[in-house]
C-alpha cells in the first residue's frame, strides 16, 4: 500500500480537480507536468472524450506514460517539453491543470504564463500543491537527518512553496479570480515502518549518499519516529492539499 493511501480521509485529488473545474466531457485538456500520465488516463476511462495532452520535461517518466497509454488504448498525446516553454500553439486548450508540478519549475511565473498562453480565453486552470501543514513530523526530522548526514542543506519545498503562503499570489499575477479549496487528512501509526519507507522513497532528493550511510540515516530516522510512538502512543501527521482554480481573462 502506498504511503498516501494510509491517510484518512482519502483525498482523491484527480477527482476533486475534475469536480472543481467542472470539466465538460468533450473539453480539450492539458496536464502540465503529467508524470506517468495516470490522471489523464483515469479521466479518459471516466468518459472524457476531448483531446488530451500531457507534457513533462522528464523523458524517463514519460516513457511510463507512453506505455500506459498504449496498454489502455487511451488515445492521449504525451509530449516531451518544458512547462516554461510549452510546445503548443496559442489558445489550444479549454482546461489545464498542474498537479504537484509548479514547485519543480525554475521560474514558476514563466510556467504559469506559458500555461495561460495555450489556454483559450475564458479557459480554466487548476493548480494543486501541498499546504504548509503537510508531513510536519518529517519537516521537524529533516534537519536532524541532514545533521546526521553532515549536509548543509536539505529538501523541504512544502515549507517555502505552498498554498498557504506564496502560490495564490503567483497565480493571481497571471490568472483572474483565483479560488483556493483545501483538503485535509491525517495519518496515525503505531508501526513507523511505512513512514521510514516514505522517507526512503525520497532518497534522491538528498543527493549522492552512499548506501551504508543512507541506511544508517534511515535507522536514525526510525529510532526518532519510534520515540514519538513510545512517548505519545502513536505517530500522528497531516496532509493538506490546496487546489487553486482560476480563469484566463
Amino acid at each position: 500500500m502506498a504511503f498516501a493511501d494510509l491517510y484518512r480521509p482519502q483525498i482523491k485529488l484527480g477527482d476533486e480537480i475534475a469536480r472543481l473545474l467542472n470539466i465538460k466531457s468533450h473539453a480539450n485538456i492539458l496536464d502540465v507536468g503529467c508524470g506517468n500520465g495516470r490522471d489523464l488516463i483515469k479521466m479518459r476511462k471516466d468518459g472524457f472524450t476531448g483531446a488530451m495532452y500531457g507534457n513533462d520535461i522528464a523523458e524517463g517518466i514519460l516513457q511510463a506514460a507512453h506505455e500506459a497509454n498504449a496498454r489502455e488504448k487511451a488515445n492521449i498525446n504525451f509530449v516531451h517539453c518544458d512547462a516554461e516553454d510549452q510546445c503548443f500553439r496559442d489558445e489550444l486548450f479549454e482546461i489545464a491543470f498542474l498537479k504537484h508540478s509548479l514547485q519543480n519549475f525554475f521560474h514558476p511565473i514563466k510556467g504559469l504564463e506559458e500555461t495561460r498562453r495555450v489556454l483559450k480565453r475564458g479557459g480554466k486552470v487548476a493548480i494543486a500543491n501541498n499546504g504548509e501543514k503537510t508531513r510536519v513530523v518529517f519537516r521537524e526530522l529533516r534537519p536532524k537527518i541532514a545533521e546526521f548526514l553532515k549536509l548543509d542543506a536539505y529538501p523541504d519545498s512544502d515549507k517555502s512553496f505552498n498554498v498557504d503562503t506564496n502560490i495564490p499570489d503567483l497565480v493571481g499575477q497571471v490568472f483572474k479570480d483565483p479560488v483556493l479549496t483545501k483538503f485535509e487528512s491525517e495519518i496515525r501509526l503505531k508501526d513507523v515502518q511505512p513512514y521510514v519507507d516514505y522517507i526512503d522513497s525520497g532518497r534522491s532528493w538528498w543527493g549522492e549518499i552512499p548506501d551504508a550511510q543512507w541506511n544508517e540515516a534511515l535507522g536514525f530516522a526510525k529510532e526518532h519516529l519510534e520515540t514519538i510512538v513510545k512517548e505519545k502512543g502513536e505517530l500522528v501527521d497531516y496532509l493538506t492539499i490546496g487546489v487553486i482554480v482560476a480563469t484566463k481573462a
